[in-house]
């Protein structure tokens, strides 16, 4: 999200002119991910799979991508022993 632009536009601006948009648009709105935009005879010898089908898959995907841990190892140490301590106290 280029909240750059959107904070220079500002309220009621026009994205349109901006060189982001431009760069980006194709990208975003010609090309979706769930819609199959290919000729019938394409999509048919492809397996015909419904947008549900393809929605699914993605979704598949996406689960069984591992999920990194954003804090180090330490800092998850001592937000345990916060919690813990916060435990303790309140028992």
């Amino acid at each position: 999200l280029a909240l750059d632009v959107i904070e220079r536009v500002g309220i009621g601006g026009m994205f349109l002119g901006q060189r982001h948009t431009l760069d980006h648009l194709r990208q975003e709105h010609f090309h979706p991910k769930l819609v199959d935009r290919r000729s019938h005879d394409l999509w048919t010898s492809d397996g015909k799979k419904s947008m549900e089908e393809r929605a699914r898959a993605k979704v598949i995907e996406a689960l069984a991508r591992p999920v990194p841990n954003p804090l180090p190892a330490g800092v998850v140490r001592e937000l345990d022993a916060v919690i813990d301590a916060a435990r303790a106290s309140a028992a």
